[in-house]
């Protein structure tokens, strides 16, 4: 592996990590994700809000800056692999998120699975906690309260995946087992 800046030395000074860190892609990741959140938030609002200018800007801008955060994170691990040092200090950071990750199949079939669990998980519990407001009468406390319950059953469903990732080591027989499972 080629040496990056948080290789070396153990003991780096405050300004050394925090010049590794890559501020750039933090940057361009994070207005890419607030703007694809506005535009669905303001595309929500009303039947034809879809069509307004701010929410197809937003969109578009939010491509770009994915687009172009995919870039940024191309040219460090380009510039790592060729172990260049560069003048510029924001070209000695390593990436945020390395890219030969996505290589595997396997990891991101996982992670396009862990993504819509949790996006199930989420709109569940908005889903019954209104639920237990309209249909159960309870106010907003007490139907909070009352998801509580769901608590163990999400701590021992990830205490089991954790171990059954230990011993199965192959994320392709989680999956199997998983979908038999749900059905």
């Amino acid at each position: 592996p080629a040496a990056g800046p948080s290789s070396g030395s153990r003991r780096q000074t405050f300004t050394q990590r925090m010049l590794s860190i890559d501020w750039i892609g933090a940057l361009l990741f994070m207005a890419a994700g607030i703007l694809l959140l506005l535009a669905l938030n303001w595309g929500s609002a009303t039947n034809d809000a879809w069509s307004e200018a701010r929410v197809i800007a937003c969109f578009v801008v939010a491509g770009v800056s994915y687009a172009a955060w995919v870039a940024w994170e191309h040219a460090l691990e380009l510039r790592a692999a060729r172990a260049a040092a560069s003048r510029n200090p924001l070209m000695r950071t390593d990436p945020m998120i390395p890219l030969e990750l996505f290589a595997s199949a396997d990891l991101c079939i996982a992670q396009y699975a862990f993504f819509v669990s949790g996006m199930v998980m989420i709109v569940m519990f908005y889903f019954v906690a209104i639920f237990f407001t309209i249909v159960g009468g309870l106010n907003g406390t007490e139907a909070g309260t009352q998801l509580l319950f769901f608590a163990p059953g999400l701590g021992a469903g990830s205490l089991s995946s954790i171990f059954m990732m230990r011993q199965l080591r192959q994320v392709r027989w989680l999956r199997i087992f998983s979908l038999c499972r749900a059905t």
